[in-house]
């Protein structure tokens, strides 16, 4: 009975897993394309998964009590359904912090340019010369 309850919560994270990944896919599209208005959007709904996410993990370790997930599959390693389960979960966890890294990597690449310009034309209108005026002297 445990090991069914446990196997279903995993099979519901790997669901929300996959809504992750697509939000992370469409988060990087606009990121690419400066789409911000979408990106905010995203950015809500990446939250909102992952507040579920955390609220099966909360009920998973609930059901648990003192175990470790691994170490409950490791004992159950006999249920196929379980162990691929889990398996797989691990595999999803690994695949999206790694595009989660490429995200924020996008991110702040995109904000130092903005910021690189911002800087360019506020010195441009404090009359400073900078790369794109010439100080004229006569």
């Amino acid at each position: 009975m445990l090991k069914r309850e446990i196997n279903s919560m995993l099979i519901e994270q790997i669901k929300l897993f996959n809504q992750l990944e697509e939000s992370l896919c469409e988060q990087k599209r606009c990121v690419k394309e400066n789409k911000l208005f979408e990106l905010d959007r995203i950015g809500i709904e990446i939250d909102n998964i992952c507040k579920n996410i955390a609220e099966i993990e909360l009920k998973l370790r609930k059901s648990l009590g003192k175990d470790k997930i691994k170490d409950f599959v490791m004992k159950n390693k006999d249920d196929n359904e379980l162990y691929e389960s889990y398996i797989f979960l691990v595999s999803q966890a690994e695949k999206l912090s790694l595009m989660k890294n490429d995200n924020q990597f996008l991110i702040k690449k995109s904000l130092s340019f903005i910021n690189k310009l911002l800087s360019s034309i506020n010195n441009t209108t404090n009359n400073k010369p900078n790369v794109y005026t010439r100080n004229i002297t006569y």
